[in-house]
């Protein structure tokens, strides 16, 4: 393998191990301060990588139920750019998902 491959990996999974302690250090903060920067944090979703990344699973866990409509809509602004629409997308349904089994009929 060159160096330059080389390198380009061990960025790349550099990037992921600074996105995963950063969700880890959001894990601590409390509701009212996570719902302060919540839609920013929607809005840092347009640079994850992945679909299902640790931000968006993570922002679809902790917003249940306490402001799991306000992530919703949110998430559905974000719909509209069809570069970003699938991670949006995918967000969308993980949070649907989660609102079905805690909430089932009442929907």
């Amino acid at each position: 393998m060159s160096w330059v491959l080389q390198v380009k990996v061990l960025l790349i999974a550099a990037i992921f191990l600074v996105r995963a302690h950063a969700v880890s250090v959001l894990e601590r903060a409390d509701d009212e301060e996570l719902q302060c920067y919540l839609f920013q944090l929607v809005q840092a979703m347009w640079f994850e990588r992945l679909d299902k990344s640790c931000l968006s699973q993570f922002l679809v866990q902790r917003c249940m139920p306490p402001f799991s409509s306000l992530l919703r809509w949110y998430v559905v602004f974000e719909l509209h750019d069809p570069a970003y629409a699938k991670c949006f997308y995918c967000t969308y349904q993980m949070l649907e998902e989660n609102m079905i089994v805690l909430f089932g009929d009442y929907i």
